[in-house]
């Protein structure tokens, strides 16, 4: 999957519309030998690496978790949208819209979606495929809700669900593309689905546990190749390795462990939720991931716990990335810099541009306070968020949208003396 544009209103800090366009298309040569874009078709072009760029409090992150939400969504079943509205208002609206327009397997596909977030309902959802030969847009799938509040459904020719059975299925909160794949017959959109999932989300948390973070990505055996792209990264790890270690069932029926699991089995229902790690250690079984380090021909093993918070956090960003790299998927990665050097993070992103030519190319979009990594990136490439300090809306624009910004600028030293905006005021 590729995404080829993200268009949104009223979601977290943003109240207005913001539409982001990545895809263009140019006659222009130079962009089909440039690494740092994907060429899609005959002059139709995407950006390969997404960055947004602004000040602290400013909606870069709420930019980063409203297409991640909003995918989530999509793929899996949910009881409502994780999306809050823009509060900041005498008469806030509960009422938001989405656009997400996408590449997958060489087709071009448009989903869009109404949520009213006060009655935590779908108020419209459509799905539609461009046709390549004419540009029309074909429509998959339309769901309103009728004068009386039921959902209605129509269907294009793609589409083989039966529309009865959907509806016995489908909630008001739910997305009909995500519970389609509950249903246990065809329904035409499994390898929309397919694709779709191939989104890869990671947002720094130091208390989250490396083997937690990972656990996510153990289908898509890319741990070797994880450990290939560490040891580039020089921090002395040779690989590092997931195992499953046994607990003897002496332990487990020791009277300090039996408190411990007393006491969680006894926590009332609105409490968090026993973490998986110790359900997993009362069954006897806990998953372990290690670092491996060489020295003279000797191996030595550490819990990867052990290793510094930087290397731990590069662990974590790099799972993603290779997921993304490998599948030619989409790694959606908030705040890439926290805890890495800024030569790692530039390193990170030159990743994208080495698979140039490769059939599956992946795409990043990732927020970043680590500026200088701009100059590695074409205009194209840089999203400018600022929070307007009256109102305190969001909004979010290329750098390519303004006026006389040209390639061979510096666009680090431009930005950090103020020409393009999006800075700190500190006063």
């Amino acid at each position: 999957m590729i995404i080829l544009s993200f268009c949104f209103d009223n979601a977290w800090s943003f109240k207005d519309e913001q539409c982001l366009d990545f895809d263009f298309k140019s006659v222009d040569k130079k962009y089909s030998d440039d690494p740092r874009f994907i060429e899609l078709a005959e002059n139709h072009y995407v950006p390969s690496v997404i960055t947004c760029i602004g000040a602290n409090a400013s909606g870069k992150s709420n930019l980063i978790k409203t297409l991640s939400a909003l995918l989530s969504f999509m793929t899996n079943r949910q009881k409502a949208l994780k999306i809050d509205f823009f509060r900041l208002s005498e008469k806030p609206s509960p009422i938001s819209d989405f656009e997400l327009v996408c590449e997958i397997s060489g087709t071009i596909f448009r989903y869009s979606l109404g949520y009213d977030r006060a009655a935590a309902q779908v108020d419209y959802e459509e799905l539609y495929e461009s046709n390549p030969k004419t540009g029309r847009w074909n429509y998959i799938f339309k769901r309103e809700l009728d004068d009386d509040g039921e959902i209605q459904i129509t269907k294009g020719t793609k589409a083989k669900f039966s529309i009865d059975k959907m509806k016995r299925e489908l909630e008001h909160s739910e997305s009909l593309l995500a519970v389609s794949d509950s249903l246990k017959h065809e329904t035409g959109l499994e390898e929309i689905l397919e694709g779709l999932n191939l989104f890869f989300v990671y947002k720094y948390n130091n208390y989250v546990p490396v083997i937690e973070a990972t656990k996510a990505f153990k289908d898509l055996n890319i741990i070797d190749n994880v450990s290939n792209y560490l040891k580039s990264f020089d921090v002395g790890i040779e690989r590092i390795e997931h195992s499953e270690i046994e607990i003897e069932q002496e332990f487990l029926d020791s009277e300090p462990v039996k408190k411990i699991k007393g006491l969680l089995d006894n926590m009332p229902d609105e409490s968090i939720p026993t973490p998986k790690v110790y359900t997993n250690f009362f069954a006897g079984k806990v998953e372990v991931c290690e670092a491996i380090h060489e020295i003279n021909g000797f191996e030595y093993r550490f819990d990867i716990n052990l290793e510094s918070d930087g290397t731990k956090q590069l662990i974590k960003v790099l799972f993603p990335i290779i997921a993304a790299l490998t599948t030619g998927g989409v790694a959606i990665i908030d705040e890439i810099e926290v805890g890495l050097h800024p030569i790692v993070v530039e390193e990170m992103i030159e990743r994208f541009r080495e698979q140039s030519g490769e059939e599956l190319r992946g795409q990043l979009i990732c927020s970043s306070h680590s500026v200088n990594v701009i100059n590695q990136l074409s205009k194209r490439q840089i999203v400018l968020v600022e929070k307007d300090r009256k109102t305190l809306e969001s909004q979010a624009w290329f750098l390519n949208d303004v006026k006389d910004v040209k390639e061979r600028d510096n666009f680090f030293m431009n930005y950090i003396t103020g020409k393009y905006g999006a800075i700190p005021q500190v006063s």
